[in-house]
């Protein structure tokens, strides 16, 4: 699959500090429609699908960011980005935000962490600079969406069936038994309403699944594990009308939202299967009015890829979202809070952050709040070590510095972010930085 050409691109990486300058007032036009609302504004507003989809449920208060600012600065508008990556569009023009750690273009920092985040073996996949990996990346978000949209039970909707026989079980239709059954012969006209699982939003996931099934990584991807091909059969065995020739109609059919209360996993997996089987169209802007993109909060992200690495030496990781492994701030058990990571037996805390720090070279430089916090959370644990994690461009060694009173320490923890010119050749480079990271930890948690 060959790189698209888009009518106007404008490529920027994310915590862009120096800005790009914007120079087509048509596209000063359509960013300044979505780069001047909340994310909690656009999701609700546009097709726009954000990952995680719960916003603040997970304590980031992710909902209240933007995507970007667009500033004047000397009569030129100005265009800055923060951690939110992905990819958002209006008209004619389509914003890339990528990882900072990226090319102009491959993205494969941005992809190996979802695939961490979704234990997908990332061997298994025939990334190469010829895919579109705004593409590769929907598709590797689409099992997410339908198992979590699968776990709610298989959505069903009333359908209207037509039939005419003798075995009635509905309301009689007049017009339609005088025009076939007259003179009478035993049969009779009916339509018959009812709930039924083959409908138009599982013949949506249906068309995505075989659409992925055309794709590179679609074997990878639909059977990774046990699960995923669980899922996948669900929905075939509930769509037995299903015809590649109902795309158009299929599609059209789910361009509106379907709400249903008990069924809410089922609007974000709406979203992503219109946006994978219309991908060549809104790539291309058609609808000039519409707003569309997925897009990915960095620190989130960030924080969920090390979970994959921390856990592996002991780390627990505490859930705002349901309650677990929070810490109290007060003897009676109230003031609860949520450090990102923390060992049960040595009681290191360790912050995530997907900020620039590669040149604070001690931690009196670090933003003030963000050590405070990490203290807090020291003093309760009766810690004597914690510190950030971040991912940096260069090779810094981790620094430490000794905190007063109480005593204990904090360190740097630097995460190299390698380039590479190949997926398999970052896999690799960045398996190393992996295990170095884990080598200073352990050293942390003696």
């Amino acid at each position: 699959m060959s790189q698209r050409m888009y009518k106007r691109l404008i490529h920027i990486k994310d915590n862009c500090v120096n800005g790009v300058v914007i120079d087509n007032p048509d596209d000063v036009a359509n960013l300044s429609c979505f780069l001047n609302k909340s994310i909690d504004q656009l999701v609700k507003e546009e097709d726009l699908l954000i990952f995680p989809y719960s916003l603040n449920e997970y304590g980031d208060e992710l909902g209240q960011q933007t995507i970007g600012s667009l500033r004047m600065v000397d009569n030129k508008a100005v265009l800055h980005t923060g951690n939110i990556m992905g990819f958002v569009g209006k008209g004619d023009t389509q914003l890339r935000i990528s990882s900072r750690f990226g090319t102009d273009t491959d993205d494969f920092f941005l992809i190996y962490m979802l695939c961490q985040v979704h234990s997908i073996n990332v061997f298994d996949l025939p990334f190469s600079q010829s895919h579109d990996q705004v593409l590769d990346m929907l598709i590797l978000l689409f099992p997410y969406y339908l198992a979590n949209a699968i776990k709610q039970g298989l959505y069903k909707e009333y359908r209207t069936y037509h039939y005419n026989n003798p075995d009635v079980r509905g309301v009689v239709d007049v017009n339609c038994h005088i025009q076939k059954n007259v003179p009478f012969q035993g049969n009779i006209a009916y339509i018959e309403r009812v709930k039924s699982v083959d409908n138009p939003l599982t013949q949506l996931i249906r068309h995505t699944i075989e659409f992925i099934r055309e794709h590179p990584m679609g074997t990878t991807i639909l059977e990774r594990d046990n699960g995923v091909r669980s899922f996948v059969s669900h929905i075939e065995n509930a769509t037995p009308t299903y015809s590649r020739r109902n795309r158009a109609k299929v599609i059209s059919d789910n361009l509106r939202p379907r709400v249903h209360p008990y069924y809410s996993e089922y609007r974000p997996l709406q979203q992503i299967c219109v946006q994978i089987l219309q991908y060549d169209e809104v790539s291309m802007g058609a609808d000039k009015d519409e707003i569309y993109g997925l897009l990915f909060d960095g620190a989130w992200l960030w924080e969920e890829y090390l979970y994959t690495i921390l856990g592996r030496v002991g780390f627990v990781h505490p859930r705002n979202k349901i309650g677990t492994n929070r810490i109290s701030l007060f003897t009676d058990g109230s003031g609860w809070r949520y450090p990102d990571f923390y060992h049960p037996i040595s009681n290191v805390v360790v912050d995530a952050k997907y900020k620039r720090m590669e040149n604070r070279s001690r931690m009196s430089e670090v933003d003030r709040d963000d050590v405070h916090q990490v203290i807090s959370y020291m003093h309760v644990l009766k810690s004597k070590s914690g510190g950030f994690i971040f991912p940096s461009q260069s090779t810094p060694k981790t620094s430490l510095s000794d905190l007063c009173g109480y005593g204990g320490s904090m360190k740097l923890f630097p995460v190299h972010i390698p380039q590479a010119s190949s997926w398999f050749d970052f896999t690799d480079k960045i398996k190393e930085s992996e295990n170095e990271l884990i080598s200073e930890i352990k050293v942390t948690t003696i």
